[in-house]
């Protein structure tokens, strides 16, 4: 038990610091170096760790999860009672040397310590049997609502409802159903490094139970379109293939993973020929909805009619990114028309990633081009602030190229060009695992030649136009044709 104690206090050093660890419980650095070398703790010291860090006794003791009291999920009053409980025996245990612990007159509270823990998992485990059924419905509405419906926002607000009870879910597999959609809950707030660690844990705990699974699919699925927010689309491509290697080479849910990743990367041909050969082998109906938006915008930027029924959201939202993008007033109306009413936060962090942001952007940048400028400063000045965007680690190229669109369109064009110098300056020395989207790549250049006569931004504008088409997207061969002409007025 010492051995497990000494390993245990390891694991919170590493987590919280060993200075600040002792700072906060009140124990001499020294002391803690002694512990952590493999002295036995005495019950002082354990009862400093529950008051001073809000370490789940329960953890400390017997290693049952989670670590924090704060994490620990509350299912119903008996629970409650039984950790009281269980704190109570552990307040005896701290009074005596861990020492002597197995000495005769102290058995009566070893026992009751054990007792209190068998009755604490045994609650557990009734708790669980009552809440995985609830569990397992509310995630099927989640899921339902972020990837079928594309409504983020009241997805995010039912999931905050079912993480307290994350803890109590006996499935192995809607367990990490669950830990994708918390890891997804953390991106909408903003919190992009803490979700790709949490989804990436998520998706080998899936890959290890069977990777041809729905379930693993739907993590990767998340983990693909957190990578994609973050601008990081060349490691979302070296995941997926890691999985068709696990899974094989057959698996045609995996390669239709893998061909929305490519029309993201650059790849045009091979991605949408990849997508549209296996997106109807996707096993779960809500998966293969949502991937209905990335074959419909690939078929949209790759030149193509996307064969979508005139009432389908995803197909809304894919033809407003290519409305955007061309910056085609007709095209935008008619899908802003069409498209689902999704609620964005005013919140600068949380702007609800994805298809609620780009409707939104989309809705006031066609304001500003039919006139009406002070909806669309208003959008700048709250989503699209320079210094702000400067600051983010994540998502900052496409949100600078948007930046620099609005502000042409404001007729502000000093702040345009300053908003495409500095997005060159990234794209030139981008960051560890930043890779810019076709979309970014696209809004960029049509920016450059509109704001650039002449010199070396020009060319690379136009080489970078020529590239894309070339990899298959001559959906943009229209804007390059009609913007190649230096415009009036240039610099």
């Amino acid at each position: 038990m010492a051995d497990a104690l000494n390993a245990r206090l390891a694991e919170l050093c590493a987590r919280f610091g060993k200075a600040n660890l002792a700072r906060r419980c009140n124990i001499p650095p020294s002391s803690v170096s002694r512990y952590l070398a493999g002295a036995k703790l005495p019950g002082s010291v354990l009862e400093a760790l529950v008051a001073g860090l809000n370490v789940n006794p329960a953890w400390l003791l017997a290693g049952e999860p989670p670590v924090m009291s704060h994490e620990v999920a509350s299912g119903g009053s008996a629970l409650a009672n039984q950790l009281l409980e269980l704190v109570e025996s552990m307040k005896q245990v701290t009074r005596l040397s861990m020492g002597a612990v197995l000495s005769s007159e102290r058995m009566r509270t070893l026992l009751e310590l054990q007792n209190a823990l068998r009755r604490y998992r045994e609650q557990l485990s009734t708790a669980g049997e009552i809440i995985t059924p609830a569990l397992r419905s509310l995630v099927a509405s989640i899921e339902d609502l972020a990837l079928k419906r594309g409504d983020w926002y009241q997805a995010e607000a039912l999931a905050s409802r079912v993480e307290s009870l994350a803890e109590l879910c006996g499935d192995e597999r809607l367990r990490v159903r669950i830990d994708s959609m918390i890891a997804m809950r953390l991106a909408f707030h903003d919190q992009y490094e803490t979700a790709l660690a949490a989804n990436r844990r998520a998706l080998w705990r899936a890959m290890s139970l069977d990777p041809r699974e729905g379930d693993t699919l739907q993590v990767l699925h998340s983990q693909m379109h957190l990578l994609s927010g973050a601008e990081r689309s060349s490691e979302a491509e070296r995941t997926v293939r890691a999985c068709l290697e696990l899974a094989g080479p057959d698996s045609a849910p995996l390669k239709a993973l893998l061909g929305a990743v490519l029309l993201e990367r650059g790849q045009g041909s091979e991605g949408l020929s990849l997508l549209a050969r296996n997106l109807d082998e996707m096993p779960d109906p809500a998966m293969r909805a949502a991937m209905v938006f990335d074959l419909a915008r690939g078929q949209r930027f790759c030149g193509l009619t996307p064969d979508y029924g005139p009432d389908d959201p995803h197909g809304a939202t894919a033809d407003i990114a290519y409305g955007t993008i061309m910056e085609s007033d007709a095209l935008l109306e008619a899908a802003l028309d069409r498209a689902p009413a999704r609620k964005m936060s005013s919140s600068f962090n949380v702007i609800g990633q994805g298809a609620p942001f780009v409707a939104e952007y989309a809705r006031c940048l066609l304001a500003g081009r039919r006139g009406d400028l002070p909806t669309l400063r208003r959008f700048v000045d709250q989503h699209l602030d320079a210094e702000r965007l400067e600051a983010r680690r994540h998502g900052r190229l496409w949100r600078m190229a948007s930046r620099a669109q609005a502000c042409r369109v404001l007729g502000d064009t000093a702040a345009a060009r300053a908003a495409t110098l500095k997005l060159a300056e990234w794209l030139a020395a981008p960051a560890d695992g930043e890779s810019a989207s076709v979309r970014t790549r696209v809004i960029h250049a049509s920016n450059t030649l509109r704001l650039f006569n002449d010199g070396p931004f020009r060319d690379t504008a136009l080489a970078e136009l020529d590239e894309l088409t070339g990899a298959g997207y001559w959906g943009f061969k229209p804007l390059a044709r009609a913007i190649a002409t230096p415009a009036p007025g240039a610099a």
